[in-house]
C-alpha cells in the first residue's frame, strides 16, 4: 500500500470549501491566514500546537496523521501517530454521556466525517481515573480532486465548566418553579381562610376557602372592606386593634362574627400580622382564620343546657325550671315555640301549663286541653314513644287538626316520666314544615326532658315533705298554744328552748334537750354550745350567728348537734338577740328543732339523681362527670394514666326470663357488690342501665395493669351466687379503652368502650377486647350494614335460592330447601351468615323470614302447576327465634297459604334447637298449632345447639336434620360417626325422618346409606339454585338419573 502524504493545509480543494461548517471554516481560515504568513511545514505545525483548541486529522484509512498538544494531553497516550486505527480506539475509549456504554465506533464523528459527513455532537465522554470529561467535537471529511474524502479534521474540547454551569442553572430554575408551585398550592389547598388587606382593610388577596365561606366570587372580594362581611358590633374593636399595630408589636387575635353564605352568620377566629416598611408605617395587613362556628354553637348549647341544669338544681320552684328549660330549648332548636304539657288522667285532658313563645304578642295557650280519648299522638306517648310530626297542615286526626290551627308547625314531643308513671310531655314545636327532626335535635330535646324529669320528681317530694312539714308545724303550733294557755310552753314543747351568753355559754336549757339529745338540762348548764356543735359545722355556725344577731333577723341556721350517746343530729336554729333597756344585746335566745328527716330525704334526693336506684352504684351521670375530670387530668399530666371498662353480662335476659325479674334484680345488686370489693378505692364502678356497667380504672402505669384487673373482676364473677335459693352463674363480656389525649369527650371513650365490648361479645362472650381504631372503622361500617338491610327491605334486594332434598335410595326429587340470599346492589351476592345476625340484633328478622316463607309457597305453587308429576314435592322455609314468639305468626302462615292455594302439607318449616330452651310450653303450642294445618316441623342442625332430648317426644316434629359438621367428620373419628348413628336411631325409634346435611361426597353418601340415612343435601347432588335454574331443572325431566 502507497504511503499517506503527510498532512498539509494546500491539499483543501476550492470544491469542499463550501460543504466546510462554519465553526471548521473559521478554524480553517485562520489556519490558511496563518499558513500563508509561515514558510515552512514546521512553522505551521508550531503555529496548530499553540491553537486553544484540540485538533486531530485522519487519513482516508482513519490512521491518525496529525494531532496537537491539546488533542494528545485528552488522547493521554506516547506517540499516538504510530497507533493503528484500531489501536487508537483501544487506547482512546469513548463513552456516551452519563452511561458506561462506549460510543459505536461507526458513530464516532471522525468515522463518520472519513464517510462523507460534516457532524457536530456534545453527548461523548471519555474516562480518566474517576474523572468523567464532557466533551464537543466538530469533525468534518476533506475531498480531493476526484471527490474523495482524504483526510477528516477532528476538533474537539473539554466542556465540563459549561455543563456544570449550565446545570447548576436548571437546578436553580427548577427550585424556584417547585417553590412557587408549592406555595400555589398550599394556599389552594388550604382549608384556613387566608387574606391580604391595605391597612384600611381592603382586600388585596383572599384563598378559595375565604370566597367559598362568604359565598362570594374571588373578584367580587378582591377590593372588599372589612366591613363588607363583619358586623358593626365587631368591627369597632378590629379597627382598634389595627390602630394598635407598631412594629415592636405586629400581631394581634382577634375572634367576630362574619356573614356567610345564604345570609347565615358564622364565627372565625384569626391570627393578624401587620407588615411595616423601613419608616415603620403600616403597609399591609396579613390574616390566617379559622372556622369556628362549630365550636361557637357547641358552646352556646352548652352554656344554655347548663343554664336548664343549674335552674333545676338551684331551685324547686316548677315555673321557674319550666320557664327556663322552655326558653332555653327553643333557642337553642331556634324553634318557634316550646312547651309543657301536663296530663291529667282523671280528667281525661292534657293541659298546657308552661310555655315559651317567639313572639312575645302570641296569644298564649297556658290552660289550653287537649282531649285524651281517640288521640293518636297521645296513645304514642302513653307507650312512653317519642312523637315527631313533620307536617300539621294534613293532619288525618280531627283533634290534632283542630290543634295544629292553634299551634301549627313541626311537633316534637317527648314524654315526661316520673317513677314508672307518664306525666305528660315536652313539647318542641318548629316554624318549618315539613320539617325532619334530626336525631341530636331530639337527643338534646330528651337531655332537657329527663333533667325536667327529676325537677318534677325533686318538686313532688319537696311538696309533700312540705305538706308534712306544714302538718307537723300546724300540730305544733296548736300545741304551744295550748301549753301557752296553760303556761307549760317552754316545759313542754318538743323544740330546744335556750338563753346564751354573748360567748355561746348556757344560761338556760329547756327540759326538751334531754328527748332531743340525751342530757339533762343541768349537764348543759354553762357548757359552751360550740361544745355540741359538729366540728365541720363550727366555724359556719358561728359566723352565721353572728351575721344574723347583726342585720337583726331570724334566719334559720341547720348544723349538726352531738347527742349524748355519741350520734350526731340535725337542728334548725333561729337565733334572737335579747337586748337591754339600752338597746344592747347582753343575751341570745334560740329556738331548736330537730330536721334530721328533712336533711335525710334532701340528701337523698341529691343521692338519687346521681345513683343507681337498684344497685347503688353511681349512674351515668355522676360517672360522665368523672370521667370528664379524668380527661382533664390526663391533659394536665403527663404521668396520669387511666382507663375504661364497659361490662356487659352474658345471657342476662336468660336468667330475667327463665327465673323472674326479682331474681334478675337480685343477680345485677349482687353484680355490683362483688364490683366495689374487687376495685381499688381509687376506681369506680357504675351502672348505665340494664345489665350494663362501666368502670373506670384511674392511676393505672399501663393497659395491662387495666388487663389484671379485668381478669380479677372475670374470677371474681365466675364464683356462682345464691339468689333466692339458687345458685346462678354468669359471665361477662368487657371492652377496654386506654384513655389517651387523644379523647376530649368523655362520650367518645364510653362509645369506643362499648364497640370494644360488642367484639368480645361477638368473639364468643366471657372475654375482654381492648379497643382499637380498626373496631370504630367496623362499628361504622356495621352501621352501614344496617341501613343498607333496611334500605334492602324497603327496595326488594332478597332473592331465594333452592337446594334440592333427594332420597338417597332412588335418588328421586322429593323438594327443596329455600335458602335467602341479599342481591346487594355494590356488593354482589351476601349470604346468610353476613346479614342474618344482624337482621336478629335490630329485629328485622320476621320480616325477612315471612318474605321468605310467602315467596317459597308461591314458588311452589306455581312448580305444582307446571309440572304436575312432581306435586308431591315440599319446600323447606328456616323460621327464626323470634318467628315464634310474633303473635300474628299462625295469622302470617294461614294468608300465605290462602293467598297461594298451597296446601299446607307440602310446606316444611324448620326450627333449631336453641328455640326450644325459652318458654317451651310456648313453643310447643305454636308448632302444635302449625301442625294441625298439615305444616310438617323439622328441627335443624340437630345435635350442635342446647339439648332437646328431655322433651324431644313432645315436640310435633317430623324429621330432624344432621348438621353438616357431623357429616363432613363422618369418616374422621369415632364419636362423629356415633353421633351420626345415634341420631338416625332415635329419629326411627320416634318415627322421624332423619335427613343429613352437607353431604359432599360419594364416601359420605354411601356411609349415610348404610347407617339408615333415607333423605339428604348437599353439593354431591346440587348446590342452592336460582328459581330460573331450578325451574330449568324440573323441565329437563332428567330429576331421576341426574344424581345416580
Amino acid at each position: 500500500m502507497e504511503k499517506q502524504q503527510p498532512f498539509s493545509l494546500k491539499q483543501i480543494s476550492s470544491e469542499d470549501w463550501e460543504n466546510t461548517p462554519q465553526d471548521v471554516k473559521s478554524l480553517v481560515e485562520s489556519l490558511l491566514a496563518s499558513a500563508a504568513l509561515l514558510e515552512s511545514q514546521s512553522r505551521l505545525i508550531q503555529f496548530l500546537d499553540a491553537t486553544p483548541i484540540a485538533i486531530a486529522v485522519h487519513d482516508s484509512t482513519g490512521q491518525l496523521v496529525y494531532i496537537n498538544h491539546l488533542a494528545q494531553a485528552l488522547l493521554d497516550t506516547d506517540r499516538p501517530l504510530e497507533l493503528s486505527p484500531d489501536q487508537l480506539s483501544e487506547v482512546f475509549q469513548v463513552y456516551r454521556e452519563g452511561t458506561q456504554a462506549l460510543y459505536p465506533l461507526e458513530a464516532l464523528p471522525s468515522n463518520r466525517s472519513l464517510a462523507g459527513e460534516t457532524i457536530w455532537v456534545d453527548d461523548l465522554e471519555i474516562h480518566r481515573g474517576d474523572r468523567v470529561i464532557p466533551l464537543e467535537v466538530w469533525a468534518t471529511p476533506i475531498f480531493g480532486d476526484r471527490g474523495e474524502v482524504t483526510y477528516a479534521i477532528v476538533a474537539f474540547q473539554d466542556i465540563s465548566d459549561r455543563k456544570r454551569q449550565h446545570l447548576e442553572q436548571q437546578i436553580v430554575e427548577n427550585t424556584l418553579v417547585k417553590s412557587e408551585r408549592r406555595y400555589r398550592q398550599v394556599i389552594e389547598v388550604q382549608t384556613d381562610l387566608i387574606l391580604r388587606s391595605l391597612p384600611d382593610t381592603t382586600i388585596t388577596f383572599a384563598n378559595d376557602s375565604l370566597c367559598l365561606a362568604l359565598g362570594q366570587s374571588l373578584e367580587n372580594v378582591i377590593g372588599w372592606r372589612w366591613s363588607s362581611f363583619v358586623p358593626p358590633e365587631d368591627l369597632d374593636e378590629l379597627s382598634r386593634k389595627i390602630a394598635a399595630l407598631t412594629p415592636k408589636n405586629p400581631i394581634f387575635e382577634n375572634i367576630n362574627q362574619d356573614y356567610r353564605s345564604n345570609n347565615q352568620i358564622g364565627w372565625t377566629q384569626w391570627i393578624n400580622l401587620g407588615i411595616f416598611d423601613e419608616h415603620g408605617q403600616l403597609t399591609e395587613i396579613q390574616s390566617v382564620g379559622r372556622d369556628i362556628t362549630a365550636l361557637q354553637e357547641q358552646i352556646q348549647r352548652e352554656q344554655a343546657l347548663n343554664r336548664v341544669f343549674q335552674s333545676i338544681r338551684n331551685s324547686l320552684d316548677l315555673d321557674t325550671i319550666f320557664a327556663t328549660a322552655t326558653a332555653e330549648t327553643a333557642k337553642l332548636l331556634k324553634t318557634l315555640d316550646c312547651f309543657v304539657v301536663q296530663y291529667l288522667p282523671e280528667q281525661g285532658i292534657w293541659k298546657h301549663i308552661a310555655e315559651f313563645r317567639h313572639n312575645p304578642d302570641a296569644p298564649t295557650v297556658i290552660g289550653f286541653e287537649i282531649p285524651d280519648v281517640g288521640n293518636p299522638f297521645a296513645a304514642q306517648l302513653k307507650q312512653l314513644q317519642i312523637v315527631r310530626v313533620e307536617n300539621t297542615t294534613n293532619l288525618d286526626n280531627q283533634i290534632n287538626y283542630e290543634v295544629a290551627q292553634i299551634i301549627p308547625g313541626a311537633w316534637l314531643l317527648i314524654p315526661l316520666v316520673i317513677e314508672d308513671t307518664l306525666w305528660g310531655s315536652f313539647t318542641i314545636i318548629s316554624p318549618q314544615q315539613p320539617f325532619t327532626w334530626s336525631d341530636n335535635q331530639i337527643k338534646l330535646a330528651q337531655s332537657v326532658a329527663d333533667q325536667l324529669e327529676i325537677a318534677i320528681h325533686q318538686a313532688n317530694l319537696y311538696q309533700k315533705i312540705q305538706l308534712e312539714l306544714t302538718e307537723r308545724r300546724r300540730v305544733e303550733m296548736a300545741l304551744r298554744e295550748s301549753e301557752a294557755r296553760y303556761r307549760l310552753l317552754a316545759e313542754n314543747t318538743n323544740d330546744l328552748v335556750c338563753l346564751h351568753e354573748l360567748n355561746g355559754r348556757y344560761l338556760y336549757v329547756s327540759p326538751s334537750c334531754e328527748f332531743l339529745l340525751g342530757y339533762r338540762h343541768d349537764e348543759m348548764l354553762r357548757e359552751d354550745i360550740h361544745t355540741f356543735i359538729h366540728p365541720d359545722d363550727r366555724d359556719r355556725v358561728y359566723q352565721e350567728i353572728r351575721t344574723a344577731v347583726f342585720r337583726k333577723k331570724l334566719t334559720p341556721i341547720t348544723y349538726r348537734m352531738l347527742q349524748k350517746r355519741g350520734n350526731y343530729v340535725w337542728f334548725e336554729t333561729l337565733t334572737k338577740p335579747i337586748l337591754d333597756a339600752t338597746g344592747e344585746i347582753v343575751q341570745l335566745q334560740t329556738t331548736s328543732r330537730d330536721v334530721t328527716e328533712r336533711i335525710q330525704v334532701q340528701n337523698q334526693l341529691k343521692h338519687d339523681a346521681l345513683h343507681d336506684g337498684l344497685t347503688g352504684l353511681p349512674n351515668r351521670h355522676f360517672f360522665m362527670k368523672r370521667l370528664e375530670l379524668a380527661i382533664q387530668r390526663a391533659y394536665r399530666l403527663e404521668n396520669y394514666h387511666f382507663a375504661v371498662l364497659f361490662l356487659d353480662l352474658d345471657r342476662f335476659k336468660v336468667v330475667n326470663d327463665s327465673l323472674g325479674h326479682l331474681v334478675g334484680d337480685q343477680l345485677l345488686i349482687a353484680i355490683a357488690e362483688k364490683l366495689q370489693a374487687t376495685l381499688r378505692k381509687m376506681d369506680l364502678a357504675a351502672r348505665l342501665g340494664g345489665d350494663e356497667f362501666v368502670i373506670l380504672l384511674e392511676e393505672i402505669k399501663d393497659i395491662q395493669e387495666a388487663v389484671r384487673i379485668t381478669e380479677r373482676i372475670f374470677a371474681e364473677l365466675q364464683t356462682p351466687m345464691m339468689i333466692e335459693g339458687r345458685e346462678v352463674y354468669t359471665t361477662s363480656s368487657v371492652g377496654i379503652v386506654w384513655g389517651t389525649k387523644d379523647y376530649v369527650q368523655a362520650s367518645h371513650l364510653l362509645r369506643d368502650a362499648d364497640i370494644a365490648m360488642y367484639r368480645a361479645k361477638n368473639k364468643g362472650k366471657a372475654r375482654y377486647e381492648i379497643f382499637d381504631t380498626e373496631m370504630h372503622t367496623q362499628a361504622l361500617n356495621r352501621l352501614h350494614l344496617e341501613n343498607d338491610l333496611r334500605r334492602a327491605i324497603k327496595c326488594q334486594e332478597f332473592v331465594l335460592h333452592y337446594q334440592p332434598i333427594v332420597a338417597l335410595d332412588t335418588r328421586h326429587l322429593v323438594g327443596f330447601e329455600a335458602l335467602i340470599r341479599w342481591q346487594h346492589p355494590t356488593q354482589g351476592l351476601k349470604f346468610p351468615g353476613e346479614f342474618i345476625p344482624i337482621a336478629e340484633e335490630i329485629g328485622l328478622i320476621t320480616l325477612l323470614d315471612y318474605w321468605a316463607i310467602r315467596t317459597a309457597c308461591y314458588q311452589m305453587a306455581a312448580w305444582q302447576t307446571s309440572f304436575p308429576e312432581l306435586s308431591a314435592m315440599r319446600v323447606s322455609v328456616n323460621l327464626s327465634a323470634q318467628d315464634i314468639k310474633q303473635s300474628d305468626l299462625l295469622e302470617e302462615v294461614d294468608r300465605v297459604l290462602t293467598q297461594t292455594q298451597l296446601n299446607g302439607r307440602y310446606l316444611t318449616l324448620e326450627i333449631t334447637e336453641s328455640m326450644l330452651i325459652e318458654d317451651i310450653e310456648s313453643t310447643i303450642s305454636v308448632l302444635s298449632q302449625l301442625k294441625e294445618r298439615g305444616i310438617q316441623i323439622s328441627i335443624d342442625d340437630f345435635g350442635t345447639g342446647y339439648s332437646s332430648l328431655n322433651y324431644l317426644h313432645r315436640l310435633p316434629v317430623d324429621s330432624l336434620k344432621v348438621d353438616r359438621s357431623f357429616v363432613n367428620q363422618i369418616q374422621s373419628g369415632k364419636k362423629n360417626h356415633q353421633i351420626v348413628e345415634t341420631i338416625v336411631a332415635l329419629s326411627n325409634h320416634l318415627e322421624l325422618d332423619a335427613i343429613a346435611e352437607g353431604i359432599e361426597t360419594q364416601e359420605q353418601l354411601e356411609h349415610l346409606q348404610h347407617l339408615g340415612y333415607k333423605f339428604g343435601q348437599g353439593y354431591l347432588f346440587s348446590k342452592p339454585m336460582s328459581h330460573n335454574t331450578a325451574e330449568a331443572l324440573l323441565a329437563s325431566k332428567s330429576l331421576y338419573n341426574l344424581w345416580s
